[in-house]
């Protein structure tokens, strides 16, 4: 008995992503009001619902085809942690947000190519900076 693939798993494949991307797309609004909420008042509940937020966009991301989203989660989750009790940057927080929003509104699979590494370079670069300041 042979397994061959039907139609039904290039659907199934095309209904994970689809709900992937409206599952980020509502994380990322709410992730954008975490932000607003920590541009004016940054108690640490709403840095530690802006990580978690990241987090599970950071863990989701590869599976589905964005990896980076994976890169800009992993990029923003690992300035947060050595932010520790530290307001963070708002520019870090808006970059990443940016980020993730091109990402997905281009539908940006894969490394996104050329423009893909200079948006992960951007990120980083910036965290980098800030890291150090």
């Amino acid at each position: 008995m042979s397994i061959t693939a039907s139609p039904m798993d290039t659907d199934t494949d095309e209904q994970l992503v689809q709900y992937y991307l409206d599952w980020t797309e509502d994380a990322i609004q709410e992730l954008a009001g975490h932000i607003q909420t920590a541009h004016t008042a940054p108690e640490p509940d709403t840095v530690q619902k802006i990580y978690e937020i990241t987090h599970n966009i950071k863990g989701m991301g590869t599976s589905f085809g964005f990896p980076l989203m994976t890169e800009a989660g992993r990029s923003l989750c690992g300035y947060l942690r050595a932010r520790g009790d530290k307001a963070p940057d708002h520019s870090v927080l808006d970059a990443h947000l940016k980020s993730f929003r091109l990402v997905l509104t281009k539908r940006m699979m894969g490394d996104g190519g050329a423009v893909g590494r200079d948006l992960v370079g951007r990120l980083n670069q910036l965290v980098e900076h800030l890291s150090n300041a």
